[in-house]
């Protein structure tokens, strides 16, 4: 499933009413369907970063850790 920011959030939430095995998205918007509980990223193996040197700068930050936290502490 791919989630990005520019997008409905309905229409997200709608396709996670079925199992989805991978989903790629902005850290925004997945954070997002995790805060709404929509996303369970609770039983997740792997998280990967695109662009890692952007997104690990400090304007991202706090969204990166909030991100990482939705995530089990072994990933």
């Amino acid at each position: 499933m791919v989630s990005t920011g520019g997008t409905q959030v309905k229409e997200d939430i709608m396709r996670l009413y079925n199992p989805v095995h991978i989903i790629v998205g902005t850290p925004g918007r997945i954070l997002d369907l995790g805060k709404k509980k929509v996303a369970d990223l609770s039983q997740a193996e792997i998280l990967v970063f695109d662009e890692a040197d952007k997104l690990l700068s400090f304007d991202f930050h706090i969204v990166i850790e909030e991100l990482i936290s939705f995530f089990p502490k072994s990933v």
